[in-house]
Formats: structure tokens, sequence, C-alpha cells
């Protein structure tokens, strides 16, 4: 590995991750408190800043340098459960994924870095960049895109991770940004600089990245990947470019009764059919005063009544979907809502694992049986046949999700409690 020390100054960044080259070692010094996932091998900011904006910090990082004898001659060796979980491929995968990696890497050799850089070729010989071509996820998304033959980072790092997940290599999909532009203090990297990128485990070397689209090259891996630094040019805006310079969309909040709008005199004071002149009866003001209360103490009533019906008929509905994958989906479901009603929740970039590794630490001995409901969770969509074949496993989800519940409350004890019958946020989707 070769050290290198870098500074940042951040001026706005819709991300939780904060940027460093491959592999942060130590933070120098930080503006604000950032955090460390050493299996990802990323910094992190605090929960609280969805928006990174005005910071700066010193990392130093070490960068690997690797050769292709090296690589090459790497011995296999036994997978842990993180990294064997990066060969599994859904299902539904159309069969040509696999077909067309198997053409790729025909003659390629059997070692994993001989195959991995065969794909990697394949994919810069075979295909064009095009950032016209529209966006999409899924099988199907794979599928068009093999038959075009052309699009953009996102798609070329999607596919080459999942048809060498087919391979039986370790894959995964990593983003962040390509060097930017240099100028006398350093370099400016914009927008335009994301990217994406398949990095491949090897055996001794750990994620190895290789570039399979045209045009892009990563600086200090061009002695394996034949591949020389390049970058997307300045009136280049892919269609992956992040929000940057935007917050990020809000979840919209579930609307509760209209409020109750009492008659406003021309001052816009509230006022009453009864006035402070009406003979036997009480001042306007105290009358006025009493209808303002009763008006929020039936809201108040409504309101609790609304959460606790949307509550009742979202347990009911987890509890609909009798299959394994079902029943695990909803034990989820209640665990996170659980968690919610003390501000604990995912964010979109988190996987469940990554989300049951940082809500855990809060959980005592309820931590465990969070980890292993996510795992459970992931597993209905990467490996829903393994689930069938355990039918027991659903009930195992719900004895998980009712560990983390109980623990959760209590724990909070009943102001949190309170506070989550009245608030309709909590009702937000898992």
């Amino acid at each position: 590995t070769n050290e290198v020390r870098q500074t940042f100054t951040i001026r706005r960044l819709g991300s939780i991750w904060a940027p460093a080259a491959l592999t942060p070692v130590e933070l120098v010094e930080s503006s604000i408190d950032l955090r460390w996932n050493g299996e990802l091998a990323t910094l992190i900011v605090p929960q609280d800043r969805p928006v990174i904006d005005g910071i700066t910090y010193t990392v130093v990082s070490m960068e690997p340098s690797f050769t292709p004898d090296d690589l090459d001659a790497a011995q296999p060796e036994e997978l842990d459960e993180d990294i064997e979980a990066a060969t599994v491929v859904p299902d539904n995968l159309p069969p040509v994924v696999a077909r067309e990696a198997q053409e790729a890497v025909a003659g390629a050799g059997d070692t994993p870095y001989a195959q991995a850089k065969a794909l990697q070729d394949w994919f810069r010989s075979e295909f064009e960049y095009d950032i016209d071509v529209g966006p999409g996820h899924g099988g199907n998304a794979i599928a068009a895109f093999l038959a075009n033959r052309r699009g953009y980072c996102e798609q070329f790092a999607g596919t080459y991770a999942a048809m060498a997940r087919t391979l039986g290599l370790p894959a995964r999909v990593a983003v962040g940004f390509t060097m930017g532009q240099r100028t006398t203090e350093g370099y400016t990297v914009r927008g335009r600089n994301a990217h994406a990128w398949p990095e491949v485990w090897i055996s001794g070397a750990g994620w190895v990245p290789f570039e399979p689209t045209p045009g892009r090259g990563q600086p200090g891996a061009e002695q394996y990947t034949d591949v020389p630094p390049q970058q997307a040019p300045e009136n280049d805006v892919p269609l992956d470019e992040p929000a940057s310079t935007t917050a990020p969309e809000t979840i919209p909040v579930p609307s509760g009764p209209a409020p109750t709008t009492l008659p406003r005199g021309e001052e816009g004071r509230v006022t009453t059919p009864l006035s402070d002149q009406d003979e036997g009866g009480w001042p306007g003001w105290l009358v006025a005063g009493l209808v303002v209360l009763l008006a929020g103490a039936v809201l108040l009533a409504i309101d609790v009544a609304v959460i606790a019906a949307v509550r009742r008929r979202r347990a009911r509905g987890h509890g609909s979907d009798d299959t394994v994958a079902g029943r695990i989906r909803g034990a989820w479901g209640h665990a996170l809502a659980a968690l919610r009603l003390v501000g604990v929740a995912p964010v979109p970039a988190e996987t469940a694992r990554e989300f049951a590794r940082r809500a855990g630490d809060d959980l005592g001995e309820a931590g465990p049986a969070l980890a292993r409901l996510a795992g459970m969770v992931t597993a209905t969509t990467w490996a829903p046949t393994a689930l069938r074949a355990d039918p027991a496993l659903g009930g195992q989800a719900d004895d998980l999700a009712h560990q983390v519940s109980t623990k959760v409350h209590t724990d909070a004890g009943w102001r949190p409690r309170v506070r989550a019958a009245l608030d309709p946020r909590t009702l937000r989707s898992p």
C-alpha cells in the first residue's frame, strides 16, 4: 500500500458518506464528528446531517497497490458470511446474464483475477458509453442493457457485478467520485465526477476495483486493469449524478382531519356567537377559550384514534401474507415501528444489515435479535428459495421482532410512547 494524506472541503453533498481515498486508516482532524464503518471502510456523517455542507477534514488512507502476478497467484480461501453473501443472485435473474458471463470469460483462465479482468475487457470492447439511455434497475433492466450494448456507469457496474456473481466471484458495486479537475490548490470535484464501479473479492487482496465503463479509469489501478486514469469530460453530465446541490426529498406526512375553524372578527380576533354582553351568559373570552380547548381536545382524540386505527390495520396487513417471506417482512416492519418510537429509523442509503448494526448498539441484549432479523429480511430478496425450505423461520422472525419491541418499550418509558401516539410521522412506511 501507499500512504495518501488528503484534506477535503465539502461545499454541499447529499450523502451520508464523507469521501476519502480507499482505505482510510486515520482521521487527523475534522470540523464535525465523523464516524467509522470498518466493514465498508467508509467515513459516515452524524445522523442529524442529511446533507454535508461547509465541513473540512483531513484523513490518511492506505491506497492498495496490486500487480497482476500477485492477484493471479491468490489462493482460494473459505469465505466468511458477508463475503459469501456477495455471490448470491436473485432467483428471477434472467438466464441471459449467466450465459453472457460464461461467453465473456471463455478461455480467460480459472483464477478469479483472470475472469474478473476478462469480464472488464469484454464490456470495454463490446459496449458504448451513453448517458441518453433511460435509468432502470433489476433483472429486466440488466437484460435490456445486455441487448442494447450501451449505457452509463451505473448500468455497467451493476451488470458487471451480477455477471461476476453468476461466475461464483464475490462482487459488489461501489460509488464515489473520480479525481476531478486539477487546480493550483488541489482538485475540484463536482457532481459530474460521480461514478460507480464494481469490485471483486480476491483472497489475500480484499475488494479489488475493476473498470468496465468505457472512457473511465481509476488512478492507481492501471497496473492490473490496463486502463489509464480517465473521467467524465467537462460537458458530460451523467444521468446518475447525485443530488449534491439539493437537500434529499422529504417523506410526506399523512394528512389528518381538517382543523376546526372558528369565525374571526374584522381585526382577526377569535369570536364566538356569544358576546360579552349576553345576559345570563358566560363572558365571551371564556367561551372562546373553552371552544378552542374543546376543538383541540376533539382533534387530539381524532388524531390518536386515526393513528391507532392505521396501526391496527397495518398489523393485520403484516400478518395477511402467510408465506415465510411475508411473515419475515411483517416482523421487520413491527421492529422498525417500535424503533421509530425512540427516533431510530433507517435512512434510504442503508441496507437492513447496515441499519441493524447502527441501531443494535443501543439495544443491548436485543441487538443480536435485530441483526438476525435483518439477515432474514435480506434473504427474502436474495435467497427466497432457501426460506421456503424452512417454514419455522416465520415464527422465529416474529420472536425476534418481539424481543426488539419489548426492549424498546421497556427502555423508552411513557413519554416517547405518548409522543408516538400523537405524531402521525411515526406512520411512515418501514
